[in-house]
């Protein structure tokens, strides 16, 4: 239900439409989601990291335990799930940064060989 606008010219205006979906038990929710979200640029220590390509990560919905979204790397360690895909690419985002701020920015010589790989996966991005 839309209230408080006299005309559709408002509602495009007003910037407040919102759009909501009910599932009954016998729809599948992962055909009403976007299928991956990209991520061109991550914030570490209040520098802007933009990316030459950017992170395409797809979305997979668990049906069977938890009823979540998730998205998994193994090649860069990015492993999470939630209920909220906004909150889910959120999370994403800030593994990206902790990685950055833990790995591609330290001394290779405290790092194990798996993060200097990834360390030179990371800065061979920008």
């Amino acid at each position: 239900m839309i209230s408080g606008f006299a005309n559709l010219s408002e509602i495009i205006s007003s910037g407040s439409i919102s759009v909501s979906q009910s599932f009954s038990g016998d729809e599948d929710i992962a055909t009403y989601t976007p299928s991956e979200f990209e991520i061109s640029e991550i914030t570490v220590n209040g520098k802007v990291i933009k990316f030459k390509q950017s992170f395409i990560f797809k979305i997979l919905y668990d049906d069977l335990i938890s009823g979540n979204f998730y998205v998994e790397d193994n090649f860069i360690y990015i492993h999470e799930s939630d209920s909220d895909i906004k909150k889910l690419k959120d999370k994403v985002i800030e593994d990206l940064e902790i990685q950055w701020e833990d790995i591609a920015i330290a001394p290779d010589e405290e790092l194990n060989e798996d993060a200097r790989e990834l360390k030179k996966f990371l800065l061979s991005l920008v």
